[in-house]
């Protein structure tokens, strides 16, 4: 049985998600394409821990995802985690300024 990269993330995610952890301490170098950061920005249930991971996103992945959104329904939302999310894409695309 093959397990995906993104399918083993969640699971940690999960795992820290409920006990409250804070998400920085996990590793993300497996993470490398915009579709693996969407299945785990979408399968965190709480707003605070989407946060987190946006911001854990921000401090320690320098490089530039590989790949296309899977869905952008993601940056239609209003909530500060959605937002967060696009403003970073937007430095990776190197459209800020």
């Amino acid at each position: 049985m093959v397990i995906s990269s993104s399918y083993v993330a969640i699971i940690i995610f999960r795992i820290f998600e409920e006990r409250n952890r804070f998400i920085s301490k996990l590793n993300l170098n497996h993470v490398k394409s915009r579709e693996q950061i969407s299945e785990i920005f979408t399968n965190l249930r709480y707003e605070t821990n989407k946060k987190r991971f946006v911001r854990f996103l921000k401090d320690n992945k320098k490089e530039n995802p590989e790949g296309d959104w899977p869905d952008h329904e993601i940056f239609k939302s209003k909530k500060d985690s959605n937002i967060y999310l696009a403003i970073l894409e937007e430095q990776w695309l190197g459209l800020n300024r």
